[in-house]
């Protein structure tokens, strides 16, 4: 994997936006019952809030100013309703500069304590209109005020719930100005009406600490999202700039390895050829009898490279997804079984005994048959290489129940451990018994495989255990089968019954 780097700006982007988080929740810090503060976008919201309603009070005024009429004389409502429609205004043109700053030109406490001030003034204007229209002595002008005062309490309370000094400075004169008067007239009723409105603001005022923390609430979570937001684009430009890396690392070593594909496989003709002329003595004899061993230990040398060179080709046009599948209906038996030729002479070397058993009428299969031949061969030596003297190898091929088709390399080895099966798939990753053997090979067998099945979409198993032996099996799906087709009959290299690896 191509390791990231973190560069001294994508450091100094992570700390502003952790920054930009921790301010974001230190000035929202405000909460019901707590420390309360001005904040930019509770004032903000307030400020709106009061545009979007500066054609919503003014008729709310003018429609308890036709009501009242029927208590008091139109020339002291028309001076209330001046008054009114004034302190409205105050507060309309603020809320309206307000808006039009940027954020950075905003002293939030000195606009905070304009907006208080404003609300004041309204509180005040509406609560002239008690002292307009009280009329001692009348019950009912008494419950028609305290109606007034609810409703304007609850619109300039529900206005107002992004900042709860506003709150306040609001409703406070209203409800106390009418609460003092109930009180002053006596009585039983009064002092239950007292109760009643100071109840009411009450009620409005704790609503309004809800709406308010459900406020701030929205807006920390809106911060943390547009924090995120940021965290999310900072990481998908690393991620697009380890990519890019990834590529140009990618593109790199597909240039190295074709350059040493040429580079070394034109010496190591060379040397194999001489080594060959040598050993055969086609120039004539050795001097030295030693210098034809010698000659012959150049030419397995050079064919082990030879291999070696093959192999890491072979995996990096896997990796890069440029290994390109010579399609045909392929009969994985008889591919196996030749396969087996190939490989016998080297298990025979080594005392170790080939069977085969290959279920008849198996359909063909649709592959590529030069990587249907090279996982075979793999898989084989790999199973003779492990397999000690005296042991045996079985090769089988099988019908799965969806359909799909599979061969089967299973030998009487020494296993290999649960924990190491996912290292030997790795490029270059060798097994603990692999290493104390010492065997030959770079660990780059079952990785092949491994690339050449998934090519196919077949799925590589394992299944081994220690001192038991290995069973190692590729499945080809359903989609991979030619229908109505079906493989030669294969004769078998030995007619003896497997043993069984439980």
């Amino acid at each position: 994997m191509w390791p990231s780097r973190e560069t001294g700006s994508d450091k100094t982007t992570s700390a502003e936006t952790t920054r930009h988080l921790k301010d974001a929740r230190d000035k929202l810090a405000a909460s019901a019952g707590g420390k309360i503060s001005y904040s930019y976008e509770l004032l903000m919201l307030y400020a709106r809030n009061q545009l979007h309603m500066a054609l919503g009070i003014p008729v709310l005024a003018l429609i308890l100013a036709l009501s009242s009429l029927m208590w008091i004389p139109a020339g002291r409502v028309v001076v209330w309703l001046t008054g009114v429609l004034l302190a409205q205004g105050v507060l309309l043109i603020y809320c309206r500069w307000l808006v039009k700053l940027p954020e950075q030109e905003v002293k939030i406490t000195s606009w905070g304590r304009k907006l208080t001030l404003a609300e004041f003034l309204i509180g005040i204007s509406w609560a002239g209109l008690i002292g307009l229209l009280w009329l001692p002595g009348d019950l009912a002008n008494h419950i028609y005020v305290l109606a007034l005062v609810v409703i304007i309490v609850s619109v300039r309370a529900m206005l107002a719930t992004h900042s709860l000094p506003i709150v306040y400075a609001g409703t406070l004169p209203l409800i106390f100005t009418l609460a003092l008067m109930f009180a002053a007239h006596g009585g039983m009723l009064h002092w239950s009406l007292a109760v009643v409105i100071v109840s009411t603001g009450l009620f409005y005022i704790i609503l309004a600490h809800k709406v308010h923390n459900t406020a701030l609430n929205m807006i920390m979570f809106r911060a943390e999202k547009d924090a995120l937001i940021s965290e999310l684009e900072e990481a998908k430009a690393k991620s697009d700039e380890a990519r890019r890396y990834a590529e140009d690392a990618n593109l790199a070593k597909s240039r190295f390895l074709a350059t040493m594909s040429h580079e070394l496989r034109t010496p190591l003709n060379a040397i194999m050829g001489f080594a060959d002329v040598m050993q055969s003595e086609m120039l004539g004899k050795h001097a030295v009898s030693a210098y034809k061993e010698y000659s012959a230990d150049i030419h397995e040398s050079g064919e082990h490279l030879l291999k070696l060179i093959n192999e890491i080709l072979d995996l990096s046009r896997i990796e890069a997804g440029r290994y390109s599948l010579d399609e045909q209906a392929v009969s994985l038996s008889q591919t196996g079984a030749e396969c087996m030729r190939l490989i016998q002479l080297r298990a025979k070397k080594r005392g170790v005994e080939l069977l085969q058993q290959f279920e008849p009428g198996l359909p063909l299969l649709r592959a590529d048959e030069k990587a249907l031949r090279q996982i075979w061969l793999n898989l084989l030596s790999n199973a003779v290489k492990f397999t000690p003297t005296g042991g045996r190898i079985l090769v089988s091929t099988r019908r799965e129940l969806d359909g799909g088709v599979s061969l089967v390399v299973r030998d009487t080895g020494p296993g290999i451990a649960s924990d190491e099966v996912e290292q030997i798939l790795s490029p270059f990753g060798q097994g603990s018994i692999a290493r104390q053997r010492a065997e030959d090979g770079a660990g780059l067998g079952l990785p092949i495989v491994k690339g050449l099945a998934e090519l196919h979409g077949a799925r590589l198993g394992i299944r081994s255990r220690m001192r038991l032996g290995t069973e190692v099996a590729i499945t080809f799906p359903p989609e991979r089968v030619v229908i109505n087709s079906l493989e030669p009959h294969i004769q078998s290299i030995m007619d003896v019954e497997p043993r069984k690896i439980a």
